[in-house]
């Protein structure tokens, strides 16, 4: 098996510009991603579209950047979320108390497999049930 890395190239006020992924000399099939330019909109939504499984249809909007109730494309401009509480957004995107906490539990350990046990699911079911009045509940 080959190793791969992947590193972010950039983010600006123009976008995500890219991601270049490097595989082993090895690799048969290695892809290297070139850093991409500024794009319309339009070959944003072409490129998920083409590469991208059709299990959503997403609104024609190339969100970039977003921070409590609001976020903007890639043209700047701003909108107020409503689809927040959709998915899993309801607090506001960025929310200082989560961002602070993500980066406390990324800090110890990234994600652990179901097929473990970890030291924060017990205690954050508890409570969960607790405060929901649930007898439990399936993460």
């Amino acid at each position: 098996m080959t190793a791969r890395t992947a590193t972010p190239v950039s983010v600006s006020s123009k976008g995500f510009k890219g991601w270049h992924r490097f595989d082993s000399p090895q690799s048969r099939h290695g892809l290297q991603m070139q850093e991409t330019d500024y794009m319309p909109a339009e070959e944003y939504v072409k490129l998920e579209q083409t590469y991208g499984a059709h299990n959503y249809h997403p609104l024609p909007v190339v969100i970039s950047k977003a921070n409590g109730v609001w976020v903007w494309d890639i043209d700047g401009k701003k909108y107020i979320d409503m689809l927040s509480s959709y998915s899993a957004i309801n607090q506001g995107h960025l929310h200082p108390r989560i961002v602070k906490a993500a980066r406390d539990q990324l800090e110890r350990v990234s994600l652990t497999s179901r097929a473990f046990s970890n030291d924060r699911m017990g205690p954050f079911l508890k409570k969960l049930c607790n405060s929901a009045a649930w007898r439990w509940h399936s993460p």
